[in-house]
């Protein structure tokens, strides 16, 4: 079964199929024409989905990082750092190009280091790329505080030279906190992670105002070590009555978006203290009134847009958080004014949010803090803000399970207590749920589930198969997704909710994939996610060797006598060759190519050789095209006869090249044209060569939009 291409993809396919190197350098030079930073930036992501996959970019983008001296204008930075976060986001939407582009970046890094290949400007450049991504970064990227002579800086030296840095990036920030404390965060990614808290705490232990909120950003750092360095400043700032009366009122409230750790109890001797010393505050009502409150309903990567919108004397205001199952709450923006507006109406316009009641929106951050705490993931620090200014002062973690999900849809149990047959038809209704939901376009399983089914399976029937059953493992993900769906549309009013909800219950039971419409759509947009990697890619340029090149490689000619029945097995995989292309070729392309080459091996027969052919084709056409057909033609081949035919294959491949177009190629046809590689180089051919080469011919027969109708004389 194909899962066909979207139409218009073919013309935004950049041609990548130059080498790495030059492709790279085309990238970078295009790069290096442009002067603003934003279409820089831009420009980087166009180019990411190509260079992504392609073994090799990431060592050659780290030397050429280490290459360029001017830290201020550096092309390859500034590529490498979309490509990382790229990278980030495809190892956590289960893609299988982000993890391999990762540990090359870091193998190629390492290695640069230890031959003492990358300078300075060029290791702290990397670190705020691996930074901003959300990752880690290699020790090695931290040569001032390498201790070698002549590196850098003395570590002697920390506390001073900060402060002065310090200083410089608050009179960039100027009033706004949130600023100064990303500045400070970008500023703490050259840092090594054991020099992290020491910062911290060094930073809260300043005495202007807004150290303590920087301190109270922290608390929601990813690292422990942070969170209880931040802990340890604001309890020193308590004790030296140099902790704003605003700010203890938050730190109930962060509080419980904390991992349980040693930060926590600092914290509660912390307030104790500033209560009896009458400095604690409530919080203070937000500025403004919320007027709208949105929901979208999840991606096929479980990531969900939640926004609230809020008018103040100030101008309009949107918060937009974003939440994602297994991680937890992963971004939060504040858009003010015109900005705000447009915000709005393009989560509307493009993710089809719909309005709801606050409580949803709360139900949903609620979920999502729990799901980020089972992972010791807290919230971004700006929820701080969202919390304090759109009155979410309440908001706590509550975990959310499948049933407990029904229980907040379905009190009642009407859905799971309806009749089979209603249910069965609220089940079918999931049909029409991507045409009435453009957000379901996202609704596929990670490449990488599938690219390892590819790769596990025994040849092209059990491929799908394996990925049905990787996919059928994923279906309580996929239940727990549709009811927090269904928990949006409930809210919005929509009656589909229940469509929705039923086809949870229904995963969550037990019932096969194939008997739900919903799943199948998920299981071919897969598919065509994948094909369409695989077209980007030029198929195989990822890593993958070209199967069709690999075909062509043992490809050749009859040899000895033309009527012998090696060579008549030959022909029969030659014209299969031609009957199966996915472009039909016109009868003088293969005709005359096969005159040609048969005539150059000269000996009697040549004529009654050709007219065979022509025979051959229509009986091969007609024969295949019958179920069994394929089956049949095969069945009679010895060992021998079989490699004959399958070199027959390959020569046919290699003459019709332009025929067999790599990106109409399909994920089951390449176990397929692997097995037939290895026939034609001379390897045995199994059981696997019986059975499964007559499903390909069957299936690309399937394909045919038509048929050549070939006169038995050539």
């Amino acid at each position: 079964m194909r899962a066909p291409l979207p139409a218009n993809s073919a013309a935004a396919i950049p041609d990548t199929t130059m080498p790495e190197a030059d492709l790279l350098q085309a990238c970078l030079d295009e790069l290096g024409g442009v002067d603003d930073s934003l279409d820089r930036r831009e420009l980087a992501e166009e180019h990411a989905p190509v260079l992504l996959g392609r073994p090799g970019i990431a060592s050659k983008l780290a030397a050429r990082i280490a290459r360029t001296d001017d830290p201020e204008r550096n092309a390859p930075l500034d590529l490498f750092g979309v490509l990382a976060e790229r990278a980030q986001r495809d190892a956590g939407n289960r893609g299988r190009f982000g993890e391999p582009f990762l540990a090359e970046a870091r193998g190629a890094i390492d290695t640069l280091a230890a031959a003492g290949d990358l300078p300075d400007h060029a290791a702290l450049g990397l670190a705020r790329a691996f930074f901003r991504a959300g990752l880690e970064a290699p020790e090695c990227l931290f040569p001032i505080f390498a201790g070698e002579p002549g590196t850098g800086q003395a570590l002697a030296a920390f506390p001073g030279l900060l402060d002065q840095e310090i200083d410089r990036l608050a009179r960039h920030a100027g009033d706004d906190d949130h600023l100064l404390h990303d500045l400070l965060v970008n500023l703490m990614a050259v840092l090594p992670s054991e020099f992290r808290p020491t910062f911290v705490h060094h930073v809260a232990g300043r005495d202007e105002e807004r150290y303590g909120r920087a301190a109270l950003y922290w608390l929601l750092d990813r690292s422990p070590e942070v969170r209880l360095a931040a802990a340890s400043g604001l309890s020193d700032r308590v004790r030296r009555a140099a902790m704003e009366p605003a700010l203890p009122a938050l730190v109930p409230l962060i509080r419980n978006w904390m991992p349980e750790d040693s930060a926590r109890p600092l914290l509660d001797t912390a307030l104790r203290e500033t209560r009896l010393r009458g400095r604690f505050h409530p919080m203070a009502r937000p500025a403004g009134r919320p007027t709208r409150f949105l929901a979208a309903l999840p991606a096929g990567s479980s990531m969900q847009h939640l926004a609230a919108m809020l008018d103040s004397a100030d101008g309009p205001a949107c918060a937009v958080v974003v939440v994602k199952a297994g991680h937890g709450v992963t971004i939060v923006h504040i858009f003010r004014g015109d900005d705000a507006l447009s915000t709005v109406s393009n989560l509307e316009d493009e993710l089809g949010a719909l309005d709801v009641p606050f409580e949803t929106i709360e139900t949903a951050l609620s979920a999502a803090l729990a799901d980020g705490l089972a992972e010791g993931r807290p919230p971004p620090a700006r929820l701080i803000d969202v919390a304090a200014g759109f009155g979410l002062s309440e908001l706590r973690p509550r975990a959310m399970t499948a049933p407990d999900w029904f229980a907040e849809l379905d009190p009642g149990g009407a859905i799971t207590g309806l009749p089979g047959g209603e249910r069965d038809d609220l089940i079918r209704r999931s049909t029409a749920w991507p045409d009435d939901r453009p957000i379901l376009d996202t609704w596929f399983e990670g490449t990488a589930l599938l690219d390892d089914s590819l790769k596990g399976a025994d040849g092209p029937r059990q491929t799908l198969a394996a990925f049905r059953a990787r996919l059928d493992e994923r279906r309580g993900d996929w239940a727990h997704l549709m009811l927090r769906a269904a928990h949006v549309l409930k809210a919005a009013g929509d009656a589909d909710w229940r469509s929705f909800a039923a086809v949870a219950a229904a995963l969550l039971e037990g019932r096969p994939l194939e008997g739900i419409p919903v799943m199948d759509s998920i299981f071919l947009a897969t598919v065509d996610a994948w094909h369409e990697e695989e077209r980007r890619l030029r198929a195989g340029d990822a890593g993958r060797p070209d199967p069709l090149a690999a075909l062509a490689e043992p490809a050749a000619w009859p040899e000895g006598d033309l009527q012998c029945a090696a060579s008549l097995a030959w022909l029969d995989g030659y014209v299969a060759a031609a009957v199966l292309a996915p472009r039909e070729p016109r009868p003088t392309e293969w005709l005359h190519a096969l005159a040609d080459g048969v005539r150059s091996i000269g000996g009697e027969g040549t004529g009654e050789f050709l007219r065979r052919a022509a025979e051959r084709h229509n009986e091969i056409d007609r024969a295949i095209a019958e179920s069994g057909g394929a089956a049949d033609t095969l069945g009679g081949f010895g060992d021998g006869e079989l490699t004959a035919w399958a070199q027959g294959f390959a020569q046919g491949v290699r003459i019709l090249d332009d025929d067999w177009p790599r990106d109409q190629l399909e994920i089951e046809d390449y176990p397929t044209l692997s097995l037939l590689t290895a026939l034609a180089s001379g390897e045995p051919s199994g059981r696997a060569a019986r059975a499964d080469l007559p499903a390909f011919f069957e299936r690309r027969m399937r394909m045919r939009v038509s048929s050549l109708n070939l006169p038995d004389e050539a």
